[in-house]
């Protein structure tokens, strides 16, 4: 299938790919391959390859409704929509990172290298890795951003009680986790593991983007849209409260990219679904005073982890003005939700 110009949006850090079905009826199992073409270079490559061999080789449904049930592919890049009638595919969604588009275009150039090559050597600098870390970071919708900012001088914290090192161990639910290469189905045996083990454990490097906000103020990082996704069809449309695309591009201080990620993710409500002896030394200090006559007990958080194993972790706190509940069964009235902030 070609994608027309209709179906593509680009975005400051990846491109977003949209596509429904009204007279295909496509069922498992499915075989996806997404290629990209560069005019400049004269190449033709494939940035994207997945399948589903049944519909619980993904795992358990992200979202469902009336007429539609969701998945989420391993890699995070890819969201299906299926009828709740027969199961054939409604629709798709492919969210690429521009880094995982030019990868393959470029392979093992001179440029590819200057993007997102190795910094040399440092003798000198005992803390290299550790510092002067930018991160642009995009919560969005397939067509339009509902936030997006560039956090500079990110730096890793170390752990009160042991000053010596900025690593620490951390467990993150299996739902929040990606897989770093476009991974075709699992075994039964795969499934039968990530069953039994609910949490994914490693041990990481810390690293505070947005410091804790002063005590009696709002944290000025609002959103400009309600983050959440709209699935349509010809005949029908569902909007997803709980679901948004998430684009984090970090560089390292040579202004290489050292981490770039683009993927569906979801929000939950609750204890933080990334667990951390280190963070939480962090969460001690924020004060959510307010200097402000609204009811500040009716204020909920939210959560949005997205874990890329064996690369790199990002947690995001979001604050609605409201309950969750109230405002998500007002989904479709913009005007009555307020916007959340970061």
């Amino acid at each position: 299938l070609a994608f027309s110009a209709e179906a593509l949006q680009i975005f400051e850090s990846a491109v977003c790919l949209r596509c429904s079905f009204s007279s295909l009826r496509l069922q498992a199992p499915l075989q996806f391959e997404v290629s990209a073409r560069s005019r400049a270079i004269g190449r033709e490559e494939v940035v994207l390859v997945t399948a589903l061999d049944r519909s619980q080789s993904w795992g358990e449904e992200v979202a469902n409704d009336d007429n539609f049930r969701f998945l989420r592919s391993p890699c995070g890049r890819l969201f299906l929509g299926f009828w709740k009638s027969d199961g054939a595919l409604a629709g798709l969604f492919v969210t690429l990172h521009h880094l995982h588009v030019f990868r393959p275009l470029l392979a093992e150039s001179e440029a590819s290298e200057l993007l997102a090559g190795r910094p040399p050597p440092d003798d000198l600098d005992s803390s290299l890795g550790l510092h002067d870390y930018s991160m642009l970071l995009t919560l969005r919708t397939s067509k339009v951003e509902s936030f997006s900012n560039c956090f500079y001088k990110v730096a890793s914290f170390r752990s009160v009680n042991d000053r010596s090192s900025a690593f620490g161990g951390v467990r993150v639910r299996n739902s929040c986790c990606v897989e770093p290469i476009q991974a075709l189905p699992r075994t039964k045996s795969q499934e039968g593991q990530d069953s039994r083990d609910k949490t994914y454990c490693a041990e990481v490097a810390h690293f505070e983007v947005l410091a804790p906000h002063a005590s009696g103020s709002q944290p000025p990082y609002p959103c400009l849209r309600q983050p959440q996704l709209a699935f349509q069809t010809s005949a029908f449309k569902s909007l997803l409260p709980d679901l948004l695309f998430l684009d984090a591009t970090v560089f390292d201080e040579h202004g290489h990219i050292f981490w770039a990620t683009s993927s569906l993710v979801s929000q939950t409500t609750g204890a933080s679904p990334h667990e951390s002896a280190v963070l939480q030394e962090k969460f001690v200090e924020v004060d959510f005073d307010r200097d402000s006559k609204e009811d500040t007990g009716s204020n909920e958080v939210r959560w949005v982890c997205l874990t890329e194993r064996g690369a790199a972790q990002l947690l995001v706190q979001l604050e609605y003005n409201g309950r969750w509940s109230d405002l998500a069964s007002c989904a479709g009235d913009e005007d009555k939700r307020p916007l959340t902030r970061l």
